[in-house]
């Protein structure tokens, strides 16, 4: 998502860390000089937690792709079915509220 466009403009990313979430790695980083890819939802939200400065990246990115995960045993679960279907819920909003906001500044 983020090394073929780098390449496109001749550049390459050094990976010096790597931690599998979002927020720690917001917090792991923030007195350091590194730099992290997130998606701008999160990075409006996690403004009011961290000192970290939100820049452009050089070129549009893809959207990230996010999936939910569960245990087999869970998939008819009646109150992980209500979960699955509230995250999904939310991230429908959230995904149409962004897009809303692009069209607003075009």
């Amino acid at each position: 998502m983020i090394d073929q466009p780098l390449k496109a403009l001749g550049q390459k990313r050094h990976v010096v860390l790597k931690i599998p979430f979002y927020i720690p790695a917001i917090l792991a980083i923030e007195q350091t000089d590194l730099v992290l890819t997130i998606p701008r939802t999160l990075a409006n939200v996690t403004k009011r937690i961290s000192t970290l400065r939100t820049i452009e990246p050089p070129r549009e990115l893809k959207a990230f792709p996010y999936f939910m995960s569960w245990h087999p045993r869970l998939t008819n679960e009646p109150a992980q079915v209500g979960l699955r279907d509230q995250v999904r819920i939310a991230a429908r909003s959230i995904r149409d509220s962004s897009r809303y906001d692009a069209k607003q500044l075009a």
